[in-house]
């Protein structure tokens, strides 16, 4: 997109008044520009992956894998390939998938009886609600349903 004229800006100026004025002064600016990365083709021969995240840092800065991988999955699956993920953050859901072992099964359901909510549980061993769930699930223990989605 070509950067407009400065002769041009006092138009532009009116435009937004105009905008503000139909929109009841609600525009929301987005936290991020608006950024098209992808319009050109990628040669991973000539260059790596993880040079072409570098590039364009800027477009990725502040997203999670998750949404790196929704914003730009042909680059994420290219990293993912070569074996360099590690440049991107790392998930903010420490632990996920790990298997647990039985003291810390025990030290969940002892917890779970003493304060019998799923939340103070998770918020004292730093678990998150769902894994309380599951072990709560798996020893039959009684589940108080109120202010909580049961995962599926």
């Amino acid at each position: 997109m070509a950067r407009p004229d400065i002769n041009e800006i006092p138009n532009l100026m009116a435009r937004l008044f105009e905008l503000l004025v139909v929109y009841d002064s609600r525009i929301v600016i987005q936290d991020r520009p608006s950024i098209v990365v992808f319009n050109k083709r990628r040669n991973y021969s000539k260059k790596s992956p993880k040079e072409y995240y570098i590039d364009d840092i800027f477009a990725y800065h502040g997203l999670s894998r998750a949404q790196f991988a929704l914003f730009d999955n042909g680059l994420y699956c290219a990293l993912l390939r070569r074996g360099q993920l590690d440049i991107l953050p790392q998930s903010k859901y420490f632990g996920a998938g790990i298997k647990l072992t039985k003291e810390q099964e025990q030290e969940i359901i002892a917890a779970y009886k003493k304060h019998k909510t799923m939340k103070k549980t998770a918020e004292e061993l730093g678990r998150s609600i769902t894994t309380v769930w599951k072990v709560c699930h798996r020893n039959n223990l009684p589940i108080n349903p109120v202010g909580y989605y049961r995962p599926t």
